[in-house]
């Protein structure tokens, strides 16, 4: 099996912590390890008997290539993507790349897995891994699913139909990023869960499924095609929203993406006001806040619900529940 981890994601959301020269996959974000670094040792450590890649795009593959080699890991390689075109590109620029430099067979087991993402446990999701090399039919596309435990509007959702073989489910529809009340449903079915954004197929596979939903996809696998001229979608648009061939696992643990400030904020240790205060903080009555600084002193005085995120690029003042926000403006 091969493992692909995708960390070639801009993070806007969470500027200025996360920039374009400095991704959020770079930073720590209130784990032990920069992000990529707790991906590649969720695999690693787990003993899945994977041989790991990670991909990237080239205004940090430098930077990516010092952080692997400063964490000892100087024999993963890196596939450098030409630029960055949402992740359909990102899947098959790395498939490409693994038949033609690392000899990749037709029907070898490739699980992708964003760089971006925390479980509670791992061991739930090795399992899960396990379990498909077991048995693995390299007709289908696996997808790993969450049990929802609250209305999440930045997440997709999948929507699954009847059990069937080894604890596998068949999917019945995506909803991708809805309306709160929906979610609210979906929160309270036990038929919808979260879409960990993981996924396990083969190169033949996903050539068949381009074949059937993307051509322009599939002749840029085959032949030398200019990848300029491929559209940008996301993966899910161009193939899982579309495929017959998938199944779901569900995961038994708690998990985050790490996309936004208030994603942080519930996924990090509180103080006994409640606040999560990363970098040089000081607080004095304030509640609830979320509190980052990468180069100064902060201080925060009677204030609550806030999140303030402060490096060299800048600074980002707004209301806890706001963060989604934050990547209309962090170009400007």
């Amino acid at each position: 099996m091969k493992v692909v981890i995708l960390a070639g994601g801009k993070g806007r959301r969470l500027w200025p912590i996360s920039t374009r020269d400095f991704p959020k996959t770079l930073h720590s974000l209130g784990a032990q390890n920069p992000l990529v670094i707790e991906t590649i040792q969720r695999f690693q450590n787990l003993s899945i008997g994977a041989e790991i890649y990670v991909q990237t795009g080239p205004d940090i593959s430098l930077q990516m290539r010092q952080l692997l080699d400063e964490y000892g890991y100087q024999t993963i390689p890196l596939i450098i993507e030409p630029f960055s075109k949402n992740t359909a590109f990102a899947v098959t620029f790395a498939l490409k790349e693994l038949k033609k430099s690392f000899g990749l067979c037709e029907r070898e087991p490739i699980l992708f897995s964003p760089s971006d993402h925390q479980f509670e446990s791992d061991d739930p999701l090795i399992h899960a891994i396990l379990n498909i090399k077991k048995d693995f039919d390299s007709g289908w596309i696996y997808l790993f699913g969450l049990q929802p435990t609250s209305p999440k509007v930045e997440y997709g959702y999948i929507e699954v139909g009847e059990r069937c073989e080894n604890g596998r489910y068949k999917i019945s529809h995506f909803h991708e990023k809805p309306h709160l009340n929906e979610a609210s449903k979906y929160a309270l079915s036990r038929r919808h869960y979260w879409n960990s954004g993981l996924f396990c197929t083969t190169f033949e596979t996903l050539q068949n499924e381009c074949e059937r939903h993307a051509p322009d996809f599939k002749h840029y696998l085959e032949n030398t095609y200019e990848a300029e001229l491929l559209p940008s979608l996301s993966f899910d648009h161009l193939i899982l929203e579309k495929s017959m061939q998938l199944r779901m696992i569900p995961i038994d643990t708690e998990w985050c993406d790490i996309g936004s400030f208030d994603a942080i904020y519930e996924r990090c240790k509180k103080d006994g006001d409640d606040n999560v205060c990363i970098g040089n903080i000081q607080s004095q009555n304030s509640h609830r806040n979320l509190i980052i600084s990468k180069s100064k002193p902060i201080k925060i005085i009677d204030v609550d619900d806030l999140i303030v995120a402060e490096s060299s690029e800048g600074i980002c003042i707004m209301k806890r529940g706001s963060s989604q926000k934050n990547q209309n403006l962090s170009e400007t």
